[in-house]
């Protein structure tokens, strides 16, 4: 498998987890803030997850900051910080599918 059907291959499953979670209602958005100031913006969710293998529920903070045309997404999932720079955790793509 090229680097491509790799990378386009985890992203679905992160898809696929994404959707599992909706489905068994796990995620829930607790608060959402918006900054906006020097040709920026900023906006952070705080999702509470517990569609993992952990007791309790975790409270991730997914972020979108906008600038100069770029957009960068973040989150402070341990899945984000490993592999982000490939591809969008689950978290992220629940807020970008609304939520």
């Amino acid at each position: 498998m090229n680097v491509r059907g790799f990378i386009g291959s985890e992203a679905a499953k992160r898809r696929e987890r994404m959707l599992d979670a909706v489905k068994k209602d796990c995620f829930q958005i607790q608060s959402r803030q918006f900054y906006r100031g020097e040709g920026k913006t900023v906006t952070i969710w705080e999702v509470w997850s517990s569609h993992t293998h952990r007791r309790s529920p975790r409270l991730y903070t997914v972020s979108r900051v906008g600038e100069r045309g770029m957009v960068r997404w973040g989150c402070t999932c341990p899945d984000f910080e490993a592999n982000g720079q490939w591809f969008p955790c689950k978290h992220i793509l629940y807020v970008q599918q609304g939520g």
